[in-house]
């Protein structure tokens, strides 16, 4: 807890001299070569919304373009193939997400620093910098891969609305 000097414009032009000579639970007060003392509260970061803002993240992810065409394409193999897939593949996800989210809290728990950690910070805190290397390859890798799909996609259903022969 020191004094910290300098100058600040007052906003007329001039500048006046200030220096801050409490601290107390981090709320700054800056006192002013004419007496006049400032207190500057601690600047929180925003939290509204955000647990909102993560459940639309995850349910945007979830489902995608793949997930609504997959009952169309396992129709040939037959309901109960196809539920038995379905529901394994379910069970998989879940699972991943739920192993995922227990390294999260228990990285969090560790180190309070990390409050918003990714997937990469994650590879790199539990596998080294090898491992965050090739999280960061394979996290790259599938999103190219669904950007392909979706292009794809795309252009079958503009050339059906269009009528453009395809090439």
């Amino acid at each position: 807890m020191g004094k910290l000097h300098g100058n600040a414009p007052n906003g007329r032009g001039n500048t006046i001299l200030a220096s801050t000579n409490n601290v107390v639970d981090d709320k700054i007060t800056i006192t002013a070569e004419n007496d006049v003392s400032v207190t500057i509260p601690p600047i929180e970061p925003e939290r509204d919304g955000q647990l909102l803002n993560s459940i639309a993240l995850i349910a945007g992810t979830t489902v995608g373009a793949g997930i609504l065409a997959l009952p169309a394409v396992a129709v040939e193999s037959g309901f109960i193939p196809s539920s038995i897939a379905l529901i394994g593949a379910w069970l998989f996800m879940a699972t991943t997400g739920l192993l995922i989210a227990e390294v999260c809290c228990n990285l969090v728990k560790e180190d309070k620093s990390l409050e918003n950690i990714g997937i990469l910070t994650m590879a790199k805190k539990t596998l080294g910098p090898s491992g965050a290397l090739g999280a960061g390859i394979v996290y790259v890798f599938i999103h190219y891969a669904l950007l392909v799909a979706y292009i794809a996609e795309a252009g079958d259903i503009l050339s059906d609305a269009t009528h453009l022969p395809q090439w």
